[in-house]
């Protein structure tokens, strides 16, 4: 296919109704089915979890912080934000990097 093909294709192309995708159809922060989680979580932890659905930066970062830590309450502690948990994981995940981030 040519480039001036592709290029047209894509001009004539409509944009996609993000009303279908899954993202667009996120509960509200109350309400939720909780067989979605494992069920050895607390209520607690899944809203602290629910934190980081509502906010992909902070999912990133919480996600991130924990792999690094290797640690299995980093993730809702960030989350929830706990005792400022996700200021400290941000800077331990960016120690010595500009402060671009």
């Amino acid at each position: 296919m040519s480039k001036k093909m592709l290029n047209k294709t894509f001009i004539e192309s409509k944009p996609m109704d993000i009303s279908v995708l899954p993202e667009a159809n996120i509960q509200s922060e109350d309400s939720y089915d909780r067989s979605q989680y494992n069920s050895n979580l607390d209520e607690k932890t899944i809203q602290q979890v629910r934190k980081c659905e509502m906010d992909q930066k902070a999912m990133e970062l919480c996600m991130r912080c924990a792999k690094v830590t290797k640690s299995v309450i980093v993730y809702p502690l960030c989350c929830g934000d706990e005792e400022n948990v996700q200021q400290w994981c941000h800077d331990y995940i960016f120690f010595g990097k500009p402060n671009d981030y």
